[in-house]
């Protein structure tokens, strides 16, 4: 159930990039080779796009729920033949879901961005990425909220 309350949290959020119109821009993409690295947010949040986009593999360490705290606990306690498992399930269990709103919102594979801004809180626990997104012939700005959860930070799927 929460797997998939995760997932249709991601798949709204990329509707909502979507919905309004977008600005095209013939620069190469900011997210090109971006590495697994995510310790910081605007890294994290081109990283989510990527998944999003369906240019990167599903990667659950890059997301947070409150609702997912039950979830990440017992991640920890497999063994990591176990965790292999689990994370193969949810990549399918996305691959499923990234088709479906293709077929909604073709254009999500096609929309290019760039990190505008990036904001950590005074105490470290939190960030809000400004993205710029463009998209034939227009653009608009979103946030994406990240918070630092087990030494990482994750986009906060409650905040999409």
């Amino acid at each position: 159930m929460k797997k998939l309350i995760f997932t249709l949290a991601t798949c709204l959020f990329a509707l909502s990039l979507t919905a309004s119109p977008l600005i095209a821009t013939s620069a190469a993409s900011a997210i090109d080779g971006v590495q697994q690295n995510t310790n910081t947010p605007g890294v994290a949040a081109l990283k989510f796009m990527k998944v999003l986009q369906g240019k990167s593999t599903f990667d659950l360490d890059l997301f947070y729920s409150k609702d997912l705290e039950e979830v990440y606990a017992l991640l920890e306690q497999l063994s990591p033949e176990q965790r292999a498992v689990v994370d193969e399930a949810l990549k399918e269990e996305f691959k499923k879901q990234f088709k479906e709103l293709v077929k909604e919102v073709p254009e999500i594979v096609s929309v290019t961005f760039s990190v505008l801004e990036e904001t950590i809180s005074q105490d470290g626990k939190s960030a809000v990425v400004k993205l710029q997104l463009h998209h034939e012939g227009s653009s608009d700005a979103k946030n994406v909220h990240l918070v630092k959860h087990q030494g990482k930070w994750k986009v906060d799927v409650d905040k999409l």
